[in-house]
């Protein structure tokens, strides 16, 4: 496997290399986690992959654009891991929470700022949608990924009991095609895409390359997956939705883009 990693880093590493945990019977198969599309790519001209495990949720959906629909063609199996988005989707959160020091979510974006309110937003259009399906959120959550084409395996963690009995109920049914449809359209409902001003344009002039990506194609249609995807497909430093959604509320305190 380092092998693997380290030819997907740019190191000459011979081809033979990579097969050495199959033949030693140290691995039955191989699957990666969190690549590019790019990557993921790569890797499958080195040795056959069998699965690929990325983030996937109602919010975060960059495999979307690139990496799910090759999973699909080629028939490799797709794990989704953060489904809830780290436990955002099952509603419990009211307001920004403060974390323990030890707890990995202190450090992740959507639970600040505008990314947490745009986000409770959606999540309290959600909510009643989910009370007339009789279900709760966290089950609407996994029964929409479960939904996705191509999604082979949703790995939900839980840290109790109820968390357990909430994820693992016997009572799932899947969402009819008009409901995964209201699921969308309310998400999108809470992620307005942004338009560059020509002031932006004229700033951005002088910025970096990919900042100046980003601003040109910051259009009021393009989802920000696709700007993401679109600049990961030139084989350079990968740039992931997140990231474009901060550089773009960065730019709202500064007036520079319209909704």
């Amino acid at each position: 496997m380092q092998a693997i990693h380290e030819h997907l880093a740019g190191a000459d590493i011979p081809y033979p290399c990579a097969p050495i945990p199959r033949r030693r019977k140290k691995a039955l198969a191989i699957g990666i986690c969190n690549a590019t599309h790019v990557q993921l790519r790569r890797a499958a001209g080195i040795v056959p992959i069998v699965s690929l495990q990325s983030p996937y949720n109602l919010f975060d959906r960059d495999v979307e654009q690139r990496e799910l629909p090759w999973c699909r063609d080629h028939s490799v199996a797709f794990l989704a891991y953060r489904p809830l988005a780290s436990g955002l989707l099952t509603g419990k959160f009211a307001a920004p929470p403060e974390f323990a020091a030890g707890d990995h979510r202190r450090r992740i974006y959507w639970f600040q700022g505008k990314e947490f309110e745009r986000r409770r937003a959606a999540i309290e259009r959600l909510r009643p949608l989910a009370e007339r399906l009789g279900v709760t959120l966290t089950r609407l959550a996994l029964s929409w990924l479960l939904a996705q084409p191509g999604v082979s395996i949703v790995l939900a963690g839980v840290r109790d009991r109820h968390q357990a009995q909430d994820v693992f109920s016997s009572d799932t049914r899947p969402l009819t095609p008009d409901t995964l449809q209201e699921v969308d359209a309310i998400v999108a409902s809470a992620f307005p895409l942004a338009q560059a001003t020509e002031q932006l344009q004229r700033l951005a002039a002088g910025w970096g390359e990919r900042e100046r990506f980003i601003v040109d194609h910051l259009d009021g249609t393009t989802p920000y997956e696709q700007v993401a995807a679109e600049w990961t497909d030139r084989g350079e430093a990968p740039l992931i939705a997140a990231q474009v959604k901060v550089f773009v509320d960065q730019l709202v305190e500064q007036d520079l883009v319209t909704y």
